[in-house]
């Protein structure tokens, strides 16, 4: 690839390692979404059945599947899904009303409520976990240590299904601080319960995780070069150690993230709030192909661009990322 006398080699490497991020990035995303097209067709049942009922007429069910296009050959549906995923068509739903509803609409009103939820949550673990984590490193085999490692075991074996119900009780109902599942989803009351639920569950996960890394950047040997200069103890530690120990931390923030956008099922059931899992159970339910097939879309967006957020994040919070680019470029003119 020609490089101009005012283009930095690295530069080039990173412009070549990001189009090779996203060309990846369509690879799983067509994947994902061709897997999730091939179960759902070669599954056991009928869509007809389940949005029609059992009680509906044959010749009604059969004209449902022609109008879905059901009654073709399987190559021929995917391609033209494929096709219609292509040009942003998610196709219709025909078991929410009794008309068809686009699952683009239905995508645009459950997006929010699921980003909302999983933004809030993210945020209430990242408090919790980098300065706890970071205490408990610091302080290793001291009481803090010692009961950050308990709520992080304690974090992980309490699912959310249990944790989540006894949480709504007592904030409800017995100190009546919020309003009940039934409320409308205005301003930050309906949010704090699900948000505190989701968001401990990923710190005890996430501790662990920062924890680690800061226990590994003590041991550097820079850590010891900054406090022979005689720097305090709390600028090693806020500047050099978890300055050098957030690329785990965000890998283990990104993936989280994106799981967060599907995997909320159970916490907006249970706190009956709208969103993307709930749609997504709902349309496995009925067997709601169109709604499946979003959803999955979706979701597989959320982590491809969670992906290439993170892998950009690197080269901003690791300087060494881009001087190891700029020397790799370098290397073939050295030996030669």
């Amino acid at each position: 690839m020609p490089v101009g006398p005012n283009v930095r080699p690295g530069y080039v490497l990173s412009v070549i390692r990001l189009l090779q991020r996203v060309a990846a990035a369509l690879v799983t995303l067509v994947g994902s979404v061709s897997l999730v097209f091939l179960a759902l067709r070669l599954a056991p049942g009928d869509p007809a059945d389940n949005i029609l009922g059992d009680d509906a007429p044959e010749s009604t069910k059969q004209a449902f599947r022609e109008r879905l296009g059901l009654d073709r050959p399987l190559g021929e549906q995917y391609g033209d899904f494929m096709l219609a995923l292509a040009r942003g068509d998610f196709g219709d739903s025909y078991g929410v009303t009794d008309r068809p509803v686009p699952v683009a609409e239905l995508l645009k009103g459950a997006l929010p409520a699921t980003v909302e939820l999983a933004g809030a949550a993210m945020l209430v673990a990242v408090l919790i976990a980098v300065p706890f984590g970071t205490w408990a490193a610091a302080r290793q085999h001291g009481p803090v240590d010692i009961a950050t490692l308990a709520f992080a075991m304690l974090g992980a074996a309490v699912p959310v299904f249990w944790s989540g119900p006894v949480v709504l009780y007592i904030g409800t109902v017995v100190l009546g601080l919020f309003p009940g599942p039934t409320a409308p989803l205005i301003g930050l009351g309906p949010l704090i319960l699900p948000a505190l639920v989701l968001g401990t569950a990923l710190a005890a996960k996430l501790l662990r995780t920062v924890r680690a890394s800061v226990l590994d950047a003590l041991r550097q040997d820079y850590v010891l070069a900054a406090r022979a200069r005689g720097l305090s103890g709390a600028r090693v530690l806020l500047i050099h150690v978890l300055g050098n120990a957030w690329i785990p931390i965000l890998t283990v923030i990104g993936l989280q993230l994106a799981g967060l956008l599907s995997g909320a099922i159970v916490t907006e059931k249970v706190f009956a709030r709208p969103g993307l899992g709930s749609l997504l159970l709902e349309g496995i339910a009925r067997r709601d192909y169109a709604v499946v097939q979003g959803c999955v879309v979706a979701v597989t967006l959320a982590y491809v661009i969670v992906n290439l957020v993170i892998d950009a994040a690197y080269v901003l919070v690791d300087p060494r990322l881009r001087r190891g680019a700029d020397q790799g470029a370098r290397t073939p003119e050295l030996g030669a």
